[in-house]
């Protein structure tokens, strides 16, 4: 993909913003803002947002005071009385077309989207070189994401398996497959789908067994929501899990195996029986400073080896903890890498400007404003905003004072520990450095954080 912004008309006339990868740009007189203008006086402080996915772009008025024309025609704009969260609240995302032009104040900027450009060669997922194009052509890679010799490999393996495990898979394979359309839950090979249990912004989680050991495991599965979504993207996708797969720590949930089932995609992960730490905040509405100390240390522990080796989540919060006992007594973070994942892949027709799967409440504003370029301090942040929350029953930003929670985010309405809450200081003072909205003044990973913790 390759889009380019061109600003054609007005005081910063010639300059030019590209972008090759989904990303988010955000145009008004504040100074966090990716396309300045602080001394036209009819921008607004947070005039209008572009989000850039794999798949185009839209357009957001941010609650302009005077709206934001797409091709001359109007959006947002705030109505005599009405505030900006209100006007924000009220406009529609807009879909941008290739050639489509946008005006704001003095300001004239074009969109030129191009989604055809040549992809960089495909490395095989088990030895790591790079796959010539003429290979991804002739094999079966965009199933398997494996150069020809990786994939022979991996063929001779599988057919010895299967030699081995024919006759009691096969009985398993019928009475299971019929079991499972007889009870309206989908069909994955290889598993036995026992329930469902519980569904989130990216896919359905379910109980089920392995049939070949029997093996208790959370089976997660994904559908991609864009029309527009190739069988490339999705190996893209998968390719990229593969990496995450590596991450071996015990406060971590294990990825046992990933695959395709139809439209499908299916991730076989370790069965955590104590539920989420959601569940349990829902539960109990906050948890004492004693309960949550021993689930925030160990909970940065993996985050901290995550770091340690180049990961970064993007999506912490309190849904993604999942409890290994019902004692819960040890926490593991699930699902590293599946949003950003699924998102760069083009597979997810979640919008920052839409409902981002329940995640923006957790999401620091570099997020917004450096979407690709995302590192472990935000992480950190996203961490101290679920301890805010698992300690307070309370969300961090103050939403109630915004009608668009873009606004609140990005105009830092953080509320302060000290406003809802008495916590001994020492608590405190950690996670009100982990929520500072100067990613400079945080902890930079989640290792200095957790010595911090003590």
């Amino acid at each position: 993909m390759r889009i380019l912004i061109d600003v054609f008309s007005g005081p910063l006339k010639g300059s030019e913003f590209e972008f090759n990868e989904p990303d988010v740009f955000i145009f008004g007189r504040s100074s966090n803002c990716h396309c300045c203008l602080p001394d036209d006086p009819w921008i607004s402080r947070h005039h209008f947002m572009i989000e850039i996915t794999q798949n185009g772009c839209t357009i957001h008025d941010l609650g302009s005071l005077n709206g934001t024309f797409v091709n001359d025609i109007k959006y947002g704009g705030r109505e005599p009385d009405e505030n900006p969260e209100e006007a924000a609240k009220r406009c529609k995302s807009v879909r941008i077309e290739n050639g489509d032009t946008v005006q704001a104040g003095e300001s004239q900027l074009k969109i030129m989207i191009d989604l055809t450009q040549k992809e960089k060669a495909p490395i095989c997922t088990k030895c790591r070189k790079e796959i010539a194009t003429a290979q991804t052509e002739g094999n079966d890679f965009l199933k398997k994401g494996l150069c020809n010799e990786c994939l022979e490999a991996a063929d001779v393996e599988r057919k010895s398996k299967e030699r081995e495990k024919k006759d009691d898979y096969n009985k398993k394979f019928y009475r299971n497959a019929y079991d499972e359309r007889k009870q309206g839950l989908p069909y994955v090979p290889g598993y036995m789908i026992v329930l469902k249990l519980g569904q989130g912004g990216f896919g359905t989680v379910y109980f089920a067994k392995r049939l070949s050991d029997g093996k208790e495991l959370a089976l997660k599965t994904l559908t991609p929501i864009s029309k527009t979504v190739t069988q490339r993207d999705i190996a893209h996708f998968q390719r990229e899990m593969t990496v995450n797969m590596t991450l071996k720590h015990p406060n971590l949930v294990s990825f046992e195996d990933q695959g395709q089932s139809g439209e499908l995609l299916y991730f076989a992960m370790e069965y955590c029986s104590g539920g989420s730490l959601q569940d349990l905040v829902e539960k109990r509405s906050f948890l004492t400073p004693n309960e949550a100390l021993p689930i925030m240390r160990q909970v940065l522990d993996g985050l901290s080896y995550a770091h340690e080796n180049g990961f970064v989540h993007r999506d912490l919060k309190p849904g993604n903890i999942l409890f290994a006992d019902k004692e819960h007594k040890t926490p593991k973070i699930s699902d590293f890498g599946m949003a950003k994942n699924f998102q760069q892949a083009g597979l997810s027709g979640f919008t920052l400007a839409g409902e981002y799967c329940g995640s923006i409440d957790f999401m620091p504003k570099e997020q917004i404003l450096n979407y690709k370029n995302i590192k472990p301090v935000s992480d950190v942040f996203s961490i101290g905003a679920t301890f805010y929350t698992i300690l307070t029953g309370k969300g961090v930003y103050d939403f109630k004072s915004v009608n668009d929670p873009l606004k609140a985010i990005l105009e830092d309405k953080i509320v302060q520990l000290s406003d809802c809450v008495s916590l001994p200081k020492n608590i405190a003072s950690v996670i009100e450095k982990a929520l500072n909205p100067d990613p400079e003044m945080r902890y930079q990973t989640a290792a200095e954080m957790r010595s911090a913790l003590g």
